[in-house]
């Protein structure tokens, strides 16, 4: 990392999340990677199959696709096989177990880079029922132990109050969402994805974008 270099897996869709921040236009991507190959037969170019092959390409565009669970990086080919024309296009699909490696074009990794690093192979965890639970039961006794909303909670992350910051998943990508994530974590909040595989997680997905569990009342 210290030089601007780093290999990693992709293991579920909160490391694309972290990708798609990490890559930016400039950088180099390489990865393994479907690509047409074309022959020449009687002076014409024909696309002959698809083929497995080791890309590299420099960045232009990154963009990801929450449906589909994939990150598309596109750029034009730098290195590649004999038989892959270098300077044309690919877009490199980063998918669940995909493998890639990051060259920043600046040979370093800023300080956020180096954090979202360290979550990705940390793994940023779920919110379980329990958790979910504690919360909504602070909201209904109204005992000031909870907060949500965006004001409530970048208030509470700026006072060092956030014990828990809860997002749902759907959330954790806009901008302001994030940053009183990362506000509240600089504080010793540790935050907790929620995911709407359970009924707690899709009742707090509804009625919240984000929410607090804290430490004391402010």
């Amino acid at each position: 990392m210290d030089s601007g270099f780093v290999r990693i897996a992709v293991n579920d869709k909160n490391d694309l999340w972290h990708l798609e921040n990490i890559i930016r236009p400039g950088d180099c991507v390489t990865a393994k990677t479907l690509r047409a190959i074309f022959v020449e037969r009687e002076e014409k170019k024909e696309k002959v199959k698809k083929k497995l092959v080791v890309l590299k390409i420099l960045v232009e565009k990154v963009d990801f696709h929450k449906t589909e669970s994939m990150l598309r990086i596109k750029g034009k080919i730098i290195e590649c096989p004999e038989d892959v024309q270098r300077g044309s296009y690919h877009t490199i699909d980063a998918v669940l177990h995909a493998v890639l490696s990051i060259e920043k074009k600046d040979k370093i990794f800023s300080d956020d880079d180096r954090l979202r690093l360290r979550q990705a192979s940390t793994r940023i965890k779920v919110a379980d029922q329990q958790l979910l639970q504690e919360f909504f039961i602070h909201v209904n006794k109204n005992d000031g132990l909870a907060a949500y909303g965006y004001e409530q909670v970048k208030t509470a992350a700026e006072y060092g109050a956030v014990k828990f910051i809860l997002i749902p998943e759907i959330a954790i990508r806009k901008k302001q969402i994030e940053e009183v994530a990362r506000l509240a974590e600089s504080k010793r909040g540790e935050m907790r994805l929620v995911s709407e595989s359970f009924q707690l997680g899709k009742n707090f997905c509804k009625q919240h974008d984000i929410g607090a569990i804290l430490r004391f009342r402010i």
